[in-house]
């Protein structure tokens, strides 16, 4: 009865995970394109302080936000660097999506979720 109950958990978390736009976290590769403007379309890493560093424009936080959210935040603040800057960003990689397995006679491990893997497929 206990990992019945446990399975559900863990299938209600994963859902409700997948239900929301995907957040930006800290160890994500991003790739940041402003149209017209080579210079600053770099790929970034989001360092384990949730910020990432850009050309000209210097440190911004990155982690709790989605793409979008950051992409219109990084078009405001370029907006003084670029007359009308056009800013997409995407995520390259994601890697903020640990798992920590203890206890139960396995040994303690650190696991990524990549892709279309669920918490449900891990456990299995």
């Amino acid at each position: 009865m206990k990992q019945v109950v446990l399975t559900l958990m863990f299938l209600a978390i994963t859902t409700t995970l997948w239900a929301a736009d995907y957040e930006v976290g800290p160890g994500d590769s991003l790739s940041i394109s402003v149209w017209g403007v080579p210079e600053l379309s770099v790929p970034v890493a989001v360092r384990p302080d949730g910020k990432i560093t850009l050309p000209a424009v210097g440190d911004v936080a990155a982690a709790g936000r989605t793409p979008s959210q950051l992409s219109e935040e990084l078009t405001a603040v370029l907006g003084d660097y670029v007359k009308n800057p056009i800013v997409t960003v995407t995520v390259a990689q994601v890697t903020n999506n640990r798992i920590y397995i203890s206890g139960g006679g396995v040994p303690a491990q650190v696991r990524h979720l990549i892709g279309s893997a669920s918490l449900f497929k891990l456990l299995s």
